[in-house]
């Protein structure tokens, strides 16, 4: 039940503002009031986790599998989030971008741009660096791709959604150390939603003025945040994943995904930090420990050895 609307037993009610919202039982719930969209996308993600659960049953019943016996966090709800906590500084403010370079077209950067897209203001040249096709296996988490796009290379699948003053243009390259000198020079703001750790230290080596990495796992979704001089994608990443073989995927849910992106996005519209790692847990929205956030450490083991890992921590 969104806002205002009469209460039905048992609902879940929604409320949202600019930065932030509320997911109870509540029986009298306020009228929406927004004119900036954050808040409603962040009720949307927490929505889902909560949906998910609900539907775990019917899960079990298709797949054959029996959820986990071991205790888990609860998604609410009640659930509440204000995402000035995660980005002190966040502003309602479009921002507004000369320039930006997008490395990989895959759900984290479908993420990052739709919540763009859907600011009003936000201006820019976006580049995405992709040279993958999209596929039907895509679609539960790729919020700008649909199903008569199967088989379309991901660069033109986003390019499609361009619009005045927001321009998106692809690359079909792969980036990698062998064809980085073809991709320069990379924007002053950079996002990374590569799995490919290995990518994430190329791209730092370019050492753009901002560099925004989105990361997921099964259950969270990570956001390192990184400027010069300070400590780098080589010392919040310093190990690369293990290979994946042939007939092996990375598994991920949609609001994973989406919160990936949705950080690079948010990043963009606060002030300045130093390098930070923002953690997420959307399934534990419900929870007091759904999210943490702190500065990225001097003196951190780093895998291309930067100027910041060579200072001890203060």
């Amino acid at each position: 039940m969104f806002g205002s609307t009469p209460n039905a037993p048992g609902a879940v009610h929604i409320e949202a503002d600019d930065f932030t919202c509320s997911l109870t039982h509540s029986e009298h719930s306020d009228t929406l009031d927004a004119n900036c969209p954050l808040g409603g996308m962040a009720a949307a993600a927490a929505a889902a986790a909560i949906a998910l659960e609900a539907a775990l049953p019917k899960i079990e019943e298709a797949s054959g599998c029996a959820v986990s016996s071991q205790p888990r966090p609860s998604p609410g709800p009640p659930a509440r989030v204000d995402l000035r906590e995660l980005f002190p500084g966040l502003v309602a403010d479009a921002p507004q971008f000369e320039r930006l370079d997008i490395v990989s077209g895959g759900a984290i950067a479908n993420g990052f741009l739709h919540t763009l897209l859907w600011l009003g203001n936000a201006r820019g040249e976006f580049r995405v660096i992709e040279r993958e096709r999209a596929d039907h296996t895509n679609l539960n988490r790729y919020n700008q791709l649909r199903a008569s796009q199967d088989g379309e290379l991901k660069i033109d699948v986003l390019s499609a959604a361009s619009r005045d003053d927001f321009s998106i243009t692809g690359v079909e390259a792969l980036f990698v150390d062998e064809t980085r000198y073809l991709l320069r020079p990379l924007a002053p703001v950079v996002a990374v939603g590569a799995d490919n750790v290995r990518a994430r230290w190329w791209v730092q080596e370019e050492w753009p003025d901002s560099l925004l990495i989105g990361a997921t796992d099964n259950t969270s979704a990570v956001l390192t945040t990184h400027r010069p001089g300070e400590p780098c994608a080589g010392c919040a990443h310093p190990d690369p994943l293990p290979a994946l073989a042939d007939d092996e995927f990375i598994p991920t849910i949609s609001l994973i995904s989406f919160w990936g992106g949705f950080m690079q996005a948010l990043a963009s519209m606060s002030e300045q930090h130093p390098s930070r790692r923002v953690t997420v847990y959307p399934f534990a929205v419900g929870g007091s420990h759904w999210w943490h956030a702190a500065d990225l450490p001097n003196g951190a083991r780093c895998a291309i050895t930067c100027q910041a890992s060579a200072r001890k921590a203060a």
